[in-house]
């Protein structure tokens, strides 16, 4: 059995199928929300797209938590699978912004947390990166920039529209 690169796992299990997604809120103003649950219906996923103007131009953040809370998608043993379902969520917003404003929004920001006393978060940033490069190009976005919010303790990935 021949083994995978980290590079070909990270790409293969991405290619996981998303849980059923069902809209929330719209508000394409403001905070649009879809909500999932796992197979086993044990986990309440909450996937949060909100607008934000700042320094970056206008953005919506993508926010996603399991059970109410936002760092336990590892603790799931089912991450790819949560992020396949972030992933469509996307997909879905882009289409309801689309047949809103009669085109994609402008861009998206993901951040994570940093926790300066593991490497774990960092290495969550790393996945995301992988996520994005994955997916962007086929969802009409592209990576913009990674940069660190030093004041929140967090990592930032921005998404442009091409």
């Amino acid at each position: 059995m021949e083994m995978l690169r980290f590079n070909d796992f990270i790409f293969e299990s991405f290619d996981s199928k998303p849980y059923s997604l069902k809209r929330k809120e719209v508000d394409l103003e403001g905070t649009t929300d879809f909500g999932a649950k796992t197979k086993s219906g044990y986990l309440d996923i909450l996937i949060s797209f909100e607008r934000n103007s700042g320094v970056k131009g206008d953005a919506y953040s993508v926010d996603f938590a399991i059970d109410d809370d936002f760092f336990v998608m590892t603790a799931t043993n089912e991450p790819f699978k949560i992020l396949a379902t972030v992933v469509e969520s996307m997909k879905q917003f882009i289409l309801l912004y689309r047949e809103e404003f009669g085109e994609n929004p402008p861009a998206f920001v993901i951040s994570t947390n940093k926790d300066t006393e593991t490497d774990t978060e960092y290495n969550r940033h790393r996945v995301y990166i992988r996520m994005v490069e994955r997916f962007a190009g086929k969802i009409g976005y592209k990576l913009t920039d990674t940069y660190e919010d030093t004041l929140n303790k967090q990592m930032m990935i921005v998404l442009k529209r091409k």
